[in-house]
């Protein structure tokens, strides 16, 4: 008894102690030795506890019965997912396998009817303006059902949950009567519409799910499915729609067009066939170069910096452009180069698509020959001509300076091509136009309008109307006498007698000149037209101006020229005489002055037939006799003792200077002369040594190998030939009256005497000053230091009967 626990302790025995203390003891033992209030607290602790155990087999239960649901929740999650990762599977499977839209969607279609038995699935598809193009579905609906995907009323009959639309019960729809039996008898009552939106987040299309019950708002995790189903939608239009691209993108690279991608920094990446075809370089050649590879020298750098700025502002150039194949060909492109862009604004590379345009060109070409060219001739034709004298017109209101218009007409044409076939007269014509080209200069237009008829344009001719009217006179002389010359023709194949046609022909040539807008194009044909009639009038092979004062003004000229042919057999021309003097008024030398004695106008002075000479090309005849006379003085005065140490200067033109045997022929006057070259001093023109530096430098050199002397004259007239004057071989300089004058107050000309003289001192070359007229000239030239002085405070022209006597004066 002595086990048993004290009332107050057993009731607080924890119940596992309970427990073993009646398995060791019998119940009979147990209640014999407990007090009553000990077993009426035992028997209440049992009750207790018996509760509590009920309790906890209660709560056993339900969460045995939990757990029983929460894994039915599972499986059913489960295989929703394993179905929805086997529908993407499929999809997936039959994108990669290229399958076409329609066939993906059909099945795709057929698999949500699967998991959804009470509604039909289909998808619409948009074309390129947003309507439904296509469509795919299992079982199609009605069409009632897609007109009603596309009109859909969301105001009062659609719940938008962000771009979807959810159709409860189409019955409800006010618009929908027409179609309640339709919809009755389909039982396709609730539509649910999802868009399907590709990577740029534009809509491509719908899908619908059509239930045969009215259904309420969709819940949350049916919505997420549905836009699931929206998502592989797009994937698959995405996929198929990137395939077509590439598809057409790669028919297009492979197009006849050229193709070049290059990368920022400008290399080629990527090539097509065409392109290799197109420049001659193979596909491995292109590739790692860059497009200056094809570039010609047809364009400047300006050109090349216009196209890059054009890409740079409007991300694209478009043109004509020249390149240069392998084979070192130049031919015409036409030419686009695209920029592409990244998101972030960046160029990453450029696409050059090309092509060869030479075809088009030659017949481009051909229709411009066909529309301002003559078809035998090749020259302008009377379209063309008119629009160049248009334009000549305004050039000449600009410019001051005067135009010609010269009417052409063959004499007695006709007879040639009646006796002698066309084909005959197409030659002449043809030779006529190649030495008319060869009779002007290549700004002057050759035009033929039609027949024997020709025409030729002058521009920029003198702002004097008398000397252009001179200058046209002469080229139209040349272009006489030119298409007098005999012509050699080829006779028609099968023609009875000889292969060759021997053949003369004069030209009747009518002349007007331009100079401002007052009159039209048309009105100055007219003129040179009535020239030429003129000119046929006055008995043919003449040539004739519309001014009738101008014609008689160059009647006269033509006299003149024709006197001045002869002046030299009569013994028309000679030389004066003008001293040249030291610092100490010493004569040193004398320059050789030409005169013209005509026997019915008097003395005439170079400057009135000199030009005349240069424009009929007189000029080296007159020349000729010049050296000649001036040699012959030359000998005649080393037997003087008063003039034996003179030297004599002898101006040369540029036509008689230029004269391939110039060297010659005057190397061989010296030895016939038997003078000593040293006294010849040949003037030379700052102009004529700038025409052909290396050419002039080149014959001084071999003169002065003789002992020729060289002068350079009319300096400080504006050319710029100071950089020059080391190289050449000079032994005077001439300062130009014009710079003499006005001397010593005018400050200007006084600045370029003093900066000529102290630089042809430093060279160490003399100077002399022409036109001294002045004490107060000499003085300032004197003291500036230049060497010798000419002019009339010395020397007036003199005979050289006069010269001798002057000189014999001298000294005594």
């Amino acid at each position: 008894m002595d086990l048993i626990p004290q009332p107050v302790t057993t009731a607080s025995w924890p119940l596992f102690e309970v427990a073993a203390f009646c398995r060791e003891h019998s119940v009979e033992a147990l209640l014999g030795s407990l007090s009553l209030l000990t077993v009426a607290l035992l028997v209440d602790y049992l009750m207790r506890l018996n509760r509590k155990l009920r309790a906890a087999l209660q709560d056993a239960a339900g969460l045995e019965q939990s757990l029983r649901q929460t894994s039915g929740n599972l499986e059913a999650r489960v295989a929703e997912r394993t179905a929805d990762l086997s529908l993407r599977s499929e999809v997936l499977d039959r994108i990669s396998r290229g399958l076409p839209l329609p066939d993906i969607f059909k099945d795709f279609c057929r698999q949500v009817e699967q998991r959804h038995s009470d509604a039909q699935c289909c998808i619409l598809i948009h074309d390129e303006n947003g309507r439904y193009m296509a469509y795919a579905a299992s079982r199609p609906p009605p069409g009632c059902y897609f007109k009603l995907a596309q009109d859909v009323d969301t105001a009062e009959t659609v719940t938008p949950l962000a771009t979807r639309s959810i159709i409860p019960d189409v019955l409800h729809l006010p618009w929908w009567q027409p179609h309640r039996s339709t919809a009755r008898k389909t039982g396709l009552r609730s539509i649910w519409i999802e868009p399907i939106l590709d990577h740029r987040a534009r809509v491509v299309g719908s899908l619908l799910l059509l239930h045969r019950q009215p259904q309420k708002i969709p819940r949350a995790a049916e919505l997420a499915q549905l836009e699931d189903y929206a998502r592989l939608a797009a994937l698959a239009v995405d996929h198929c729609r990137t395939e077509q691209e590439l598809r057409i993108a790669a028919t297009a690279f492979e197009t006849q067009d050229g193709i070049l991608v290059t990368d920022a920094a400008h290399t080629i990446v990527r090539a097509n066939p065409a392109a290799s075809e197109i420049t001659g370089y193979s596909e491995g050649e292109l590739l790692g170069q860059t497009p200056l590879l094809f570039r010609s020298d047809r364009h400047d750098a300006a050109y090349y910096q216009a196209i890059d700025a054009a890409i740079g502002e409007r991300g694209y150039w478009r043109g004509e452009i020249w390149q240069r194949r392998k084979n070192g060909e130049v031919y015409p492109q036409w030419q686009t180069i695209t920029a592409v862009v990244a998101n972030d604004g960046t160029v990453t590379h450029h696409v050059t698509s090309f092509s060869d345009i030479t075809a088009y060109k030659h017949a481009e070409e051909q229709i411009r020959l066909l529309a301002f060219y003559d078809p035998l001739t090749r020259l302008p034709n009377r379209r063309l001509l008119i629009d160049r004298l248009d334009q000549a017109l305004v050039a000449s209101v600009r410019s001051r300076r005067h135009g010609a218009l010269m009417f052409l007409d063959l004499d007695n044409f006709k007879i040639l091509n009646d006796t002698q076939s066309h084909h005959v007269g197409d030659l002449l014509l043809l030779e006529v136009g190649r030495r008319l080209q060869h009779c002007v200069r290549a700004k002057d237009t050759v035009a033929r309008l039609g027949g024997d008829e020709f025409l030729v344009m002058m521009e920029d001719l003198d702002e004097n109307a008398g000397h252009a009217a001179v200058q046209a006179e002469t080229v139209a002389e040349k272009i006489r006498s030119a298409l007098a010359q005999p012509y050699y023709l080829e006779a028609a194949a099968g023609s009875a007698g000889p292969r060759t046609i021997e053949h003369q022909c004069t030209s009747s040539i009518g002349i007007t000149l331009f100079h401002d807008q007052e009159g039209r194009s048309d009105d100055y044909l007219k003129r040179a037209d009535l020239a030429m009639y003129q000119a046929k009038s006055a008995g043919r092979n003449a040539i004739r101006f519309f001014d009738p004062a101008m014609q008689e003004s160059l009647a006269k000229r033509t006299a003149l020229a024709d006197d001045l042919r002869k002046a030299t057999d009569l013994n028309q021309l000679h030389l004066l005489f003008q001293l040249q003097v030291d610092a100490d008024n010493r004569p040193v030398g004398v320059e050789a002055l030409i005169r013209w004695n005509h026997p019915e106008r008097g003395a005439i002075a170079p400057g009135d037939f000199m030009p005349l000479a240069e424009e009929t090309g007189q000029v080296a005849s007159v020349g000729l006799w010049v050296l000649t006379a001036a040699c012959s003085r030359l000998a005649a005065w080393a037997l003087l003792p008063e003039a034996r140490g003179l030297s004599l200067a002898v101006n040369l033109s540029s036509r008689q200077f230029r004269q391939p045997d110039f060297v010659t022929g005057l190397r061989r006057l010296l030895a016939e002369s038997a003078v000593d070259p040293n006294r010849l001093i040949l003037e030379l023109t700052e102009g004529l040594i700038l025409e052909n530096v290396d050419d002039t430098i080149t014959k001084m050199g071999l003169l002065k190998a003789l002992g020729v002397r060289f002068a350079m004259d009319d300096f400080g007239t504006g050319y710029s030939s100071l950089s020059y004057l080391q190289r050449l071989p000079l032994d005077q300089i001439k300062i130009d009256e014009s710079c003499i004058r006005e001397l010593p107050d005018n400050i200007g000309n006084a600045g370029i005497v003093r900066t000529i003289i102290g630089l042809c001192s430093s060279l160490g070359i003399p100077v002399v000053a022409e036109g001294v007229e002045t004490a107060a000239q000499y003085r300032f030239l004197h003291e500036k230091g230049c060497s010798y002085f000419q002019g009339y405070l010395f020397s007036q022209p003199l005979t050289e009967e006069e010269l001798l006597e002057r000189l014999a004066r001298v000294s005594l």
